[in-house]
């Protein structure tokens, strides 16, 4: 986040900074804390984005940008993204939760 951002702003940002897409923000999926190298602990906010427009492109964080389908995700990288993603599919989505 940016000073002066809201947490909502700054997803929405990060979201057309590091994909090209914009969207609007529907829900928000959850909050959590997970150590950091440069600071103990770092915050975690995951919110749900619907209604995507733009050209979908890697930013600079990223050297690809891909959609995946519920039956096969890729593994990622933090267990609290994992977590987000669990938590979308099993509240958000219940119907394409895991078995």
């Amino acid at each position: 986040m940016e000073c002066g951002e809201t947490p909502e702003q700054a997803a929405v940002r990060e979201l057309k900074e590091e994909t090209g897409l914009e969207g609007r923000i529907h829900t928000l999926i959850g909050v959590t804390t997970s150590p950091g190298t440069l600071y103990p602990s770092i915050l975690l906010v995951a919110y749900l984005v619907t209604n995507y427009s733009g050209s979908p492109a890697a930013g600079d964080d990223a050297c690809d940008l891909a959609f995946f389908s519920r039956q096969h995700l890729p593994d990622v990288a933090f267990n609290t993204h994992d977590s987000f993603i669990r938590l979308y599919y099993s509240v958000l989505a219940p119907s394409s939760a895991c078995p």
